[in-house]
């Protein structure tokens, strides 16, 4: 701090201990007689000051609170999407997606496994066979991806638009087997 600073300062903190004083015992504001030009100055100099700390107030940086905006949504993981990227990853006769699909088939049938043993009150050994077997089912294309039978039961219309999608034949047998098992466990699947 500069020297009249601290001069400045210390002038202050003596006037408010006489501005305190007088308002505690009045008596004492009659030994100091103030003339016009006195109290004019007085009056001047808390104008001047006054001005001043405004003019400061005005170009100094308003420190606030910030507050999160509660419009963001926290992102959370799609459920299915680990499914949904190895399927799209299937397509092709590299290791790669061999691997995939040997993994999408392993994880289809775990599930359907859990699902028909869950739902039908029976073991995981009657739920496997009854995968082998297809029975599990009345899509006969999901039977036959999971299970040790052939499609015979699709229908003539279902044939010719199985033949003319664009879709590959594993990553489409393995979307209607993902179907067939949430129809088993209850869930309303949505084409």
């Amino acid at each position: 701090m500069s020297a009249v600073r601290s001069a400045l300062a210390a002038a202050g903190v003596v006037a408010v201990l006489v501005g305190v004083a007088f308002v505690l015992d009045p008596g004492l504001a009659a030994v100091v007689e103030g003339t016009d030009w006195q109290v004019t100055l007085l009056g001047l100099l808390a104008l001047v000051q006054g001005v001043r700390l405004v003019a400061a107030r005005r170009h100094a940086d308003l420190d606030a609170a910030e507050t999160g905006d509660p419009e963001i949504t926290a992102s959370m993981p799609v459920p299915g999407a680990s499914f949904d990227d190895l399927l799209a990853d299937s397509n092709g006769r590299n290791s790669a997606a061999r691997r995939n699909r040997e993994q999408i088939r392993s994880r289809l049938r775990e599930t359907a496994i859990e699902v028909v043993a869950w739902t039908e009150g029976c073991s995981r050994e009657a739920a496997a066979d009854r995968l082998e077997a297809g029975t599990w089912t009345d899509d006969p294309l999901a039977a036959a991806f999971l299970g040790d039978v052939a499609v015979t039961e699709l229908s003539w219309l279902d044939s010719v638009r199985y033949t003319l999608s664009a879709e590959p034949r594993f990553q489409r047998r393995a979307r209607r087997t993902a179907d067939a098992i949430a129809r088993c466990a209850g869930v309303e699947v949505v084409e």
